[in-house]
């Protein structure tokens, strides 16, 4: 387990706490268990192993006298005679699957309001000093404005930002969370499980849908809540690099009643969903499909790469789908890249 989660840290120091001799403002300090540290050391009482544990409980570990370290915090559990167990592991992560990417987990509805409405009350904007705040307008580039507006954090899951909309009376009817952390090994989305997630979300509903002197209005499908505020256009954000089954015949509704010819526009590293993603529409009837052809320098919407690029410009990062020449088309879309 290298880049453990803050929360199995945590876990693990509660644990190890006996062991720890004292605390800095960034680390925890102990004997190392793998050299003779204690043995000469002992009179002193002091240690030279030390964990990173502030900012962020990284867990990451060093000793100054014989170098030995590791991103992996479970090597110095076990050298401590300390094993978290199955349980410890999934407690120390309140409401993650220790696998899953996205944790869509289906609920009852009324827990799911209960989510909601806990949300709702306990959220709070998005502190200007905080991690949170540097990542979502330096790393993502969002102005200051759409971020108080649109942006909250949430103790419950500390690690997260959420977006989330409101519906005509102001009251939270979903939210979509991502982890801020570079090397955080939980779900990076976490999001409410209400309703249908990627038909109530639009996050560009007042701009127009552009057109490019086909016979159809172009829809953006894209990853996440990120992608959808970078697109130049309309979009929907799947959650993920695969549509649903649940989503699909109500998205092949939206696409059939808007006369939307769609733009397959996943990650650049989702060649073979984007393809799969395009099949399965077509298995449904939507006649007009396009694949985005992204480059080495622009990659995915959620970057801000293609901030500056106007829309008529696009139509040169478009592929028309059909079956018969997917292979050739991702040949292509390979050798962008």
């Amino acid at each position: 387990m290298v880049g453990c989660s803050p929360h199995f840290v945590n876990a693990g120091l509660e644990k190890l706490s006996q062991h720890i001799l004292r605390t800095t403002d960034t680390h925890a300090i102990l004997f190392c268990p793998f050299c003779n540290d204690k043995t000469k050391h002992m009179d002193s009482g002091d240690g030279h192993l030390g964990i990173e544990i502030r900012p962020i409980a990284t867990g990451y570990w060093n000793c100054f006298l014989c170098n030995r370290g590791n991103k992996d915090f479970s090597i110095l559990l076990s050298a401590y005679g300390i094993e978290l167990s199955y349980l410890d592991r999934l407690q120390s992560i309140p409401s993650f699957s220790p696998t899953a990417e996205s944790v869509k987990v289906e609920e009852t509805n009324e827990k799911q309001e209960r989510a909601i409405a806990d949300f709702e009350a306990k959220s709070f904007p998005v502190p200007e000093s905080s991690d949170a705040f540097l990542y979502l307008t330096r790393r993502r580039k969002l102005p200051e404005a759409v971020v108080a507006e649109s942006w909250r954090m949430w103790n419950q899951n500390p690690y997260y930002v959420f977006w989330h909309c409101r519906d005509k009376n102001g009251k939270v009817v979903f939210y979509s969370g991502r982890s801020f952390l570079k090397n955080f090994l939980g779900p990076k989305y976490l999001h409410s499980t209400t309703s249908t997630p990627l038909l109530k979300v639009n996050l560009n509903k007042t701009m127009k849908s552009p057109n490019f002197g086909v016979n159809k209005n172009m829809i953006f499908l894209v990853e996440g809540i990120f992608d959808a505020l970078g697109a130049p256009s309309i979009s929907i954000p799947l959650f993920g690099k695969k549509l649903a089954n649940r989503h699909t015949k109500s998205l092949v509704k939206i696409l059939q009643e808007g006369n939307y010819a769609p733009i397959c526009a996943l990650d650049a590293d989702a060649i073979t969903e984007n393809l799969k993603l395009a099949q399965t529409l077509t298995d449904y009837g939507i006649p007009e499909i396009y694949i985005f052809s992204w480059t080495k320098k622009m990659k995915d919407f959620g970057e801000r790469q293609m901030a500056d690029v106007e829309l008529t410009e696009l139509k040169s990062f478009l592929h028309p789908y059909h079956p018969h020449t997917q292979k050739m088309l991702e040949g292509i879309l390979r050798r962008q890249l």
